[in-house]
């Protein structure tokens, strides 16, 4: 794992625990409130599916490690989300 993963790892966990303030988690590329998470696989960070999506249609690459992904490959996550 590299160093620049391993930080977006964590920095991801910690803004996650804080959310956006309200309890809310927040996506890992744009810091909006999520609707509806999901998981990259070669990554394995959370980010709003709307959000990755957008990525896609410019850039084929996980954008966390470059790795090559379809929006078929995204995990839907059990990430908890307050109501």
């Amino acid at each position: 794992m590299s160093l620049r993963n391993s930080w977006v790892r964590l920095f991801s966990h910690f803004r996650d625990s804080k959310g956006d303030g309200f309890g809310r988690p927040t996506d890992a590329l744009l810091y909006t409130v999520m609707k509806d998470p999901v998981t990259l696989p070669t990554s394995r960070v959370v980010v709003d599916r709307a959000t990755i999506r957008a990525h896609l249609l410019s850039d084929s690459n996980d954008p966390f490690n470059r790795v090559p992904l379809k929006i078929e490959d995204v995990i839907p996550s059990a990430y908890p989300l307050a109501a």
